[in-house]
């Protein structure tokens, strides 16, 4: 090596460390509040945002971020305001408009016909502001879609505007928008296609669990049971603790009336386990236990499981019916 690409070599190293030893960039409240916020520590985020949000002129990020912890106190209202505030203070960020459009979306599920048709259309068009603002925002573009698949035609409905959204999401995500492709054609009854989408998704990660239990619910939805055992299988393959496809088993064993020993099987080390965020109960799986049992005549077994289901939750009507017919 000559003495000029020794000097060279120097003066890279020379930069390196001067980066990785220079003084660190102070930390903010505002990066102390979103980091509280993200690791679901609400009252701390809030110490750190509130004053920030009340001073004059009130920081936008801050505000908006009061926004989000009323929402996830479920203080609607509350969320609202701030977001619209928020909105207000800075009108170029997507991510304040979709935020107050997701705040809009909880209002609408407990809403009356008649605030429905208030909200939604603020629904919408906050959407649209985000994208507007951000065309690569993707879950912006998912919720539009969502709205427009939902959504009666009187209030802007349109499955060929739901599609529109799913291909600009393909080009940004392209798992998410083949995904939600799947969905709109599954809703348009073109199975055929639907399956494609689906199968898309899993050829980018045959190892993906929630890509192959999306198909499985495809195929159980429409009725296939062979394939739906299989994929729900293919799942527990990789993760053999994944508890909703042990309850999708058991399921597709109660509606086909196929496979029930493994269908058995599966609920009953699905109880032994604790169920989380997005899993069915305990008590759904010992009434699919008990209908199960029905199935191969053992009445006895199936009435101790409606028995536990109603244990677990006397107002089960599911598991209350099931009993009486038995």
């Amino acid at each position: 090596m000559n003495i000029k690409s020794c000097v060279a070599l120097v003066a890279a190293c020379a930069l390196a460390l001067s980066v990785a030893c220079g003084p660190k960039q102070k930390v903010t409240p505002i990066d102390r509040g979103i980091e509280f916020f993200e690791a679901e520590s609400l009252d701390e985020a809030r110490a750190e945002f509130e004053p920030l949000a009340a001073a004059e002129p009130a920081d936008p990020t801050a505000t908006a971020y009061m926004g989000r912890i009323a929402l996830a106190n479920e203080q609607v209202d509350e969320a609202i305001e701030w977001f619209q505030k928020a909105n207000s203070l800075d009108e170029t960020n997507a991510d304040f408009h979709f935020w107050l459009a997701q705040a809009y979306a909880v209002k609408l599920q407990s809403a009356s016909f008649m605030e429905q048709g208030a909200l939604a259309p603020k629904f919408k068009q906050e959407l649209e502001d985000a994208i507007a603002l951000d065309p690569q925002h993707v879950m912006a573009r998912i919720y539009l879609a969502s709205y427009y698949l939902n959504a009666p035609p009187i209030a802007g409905g349109s499955t060929a505007k739901a599609m529109e959204q799913a291909e600009e999401i393909i080009k940004a995500d392209p798992k998410r928008g083949h995904q939600l492709m799947a969905q709109i054609l599954t809703k348009k009854k073109d199975y055929g296609a639907a399956e494609k989408e689906y199968l898309t998704v899993v050829e980018m990660d045959s190892n993906d669990t929630d890509a192959l239990f999306g198909l499985g619910r495809f195929y159980q939805d429409t009725k296939v049971w062979d394939k739906a055992f299989d994929t729900f299988e293919k799942v527990l393959a990789i993760d053999p603790k994944h508890m909703n496809a042990l309850y999708q088993i058991g399921r597709t064993g109660v509606f086909s009336g196929e496979n029930i020993d493994r269908a058995v099987e599966c609920l009953k080390l699905f109880l032994t386990m604790e169920p989380g965020e997005g899993t069915p109960t305990l008590g759904n799986a010992h009434w699919r236990l008990g209908m199960l049992y029905e199935k191969q005549g053992l009445k006895d077994l199936a009435r101790s499981e409606y028995e536990a289901a109603l244990k677990l939750n006397p107002d089960d009507q599911n598991a209350k019916k099931a009993l009486e017919n038995l």
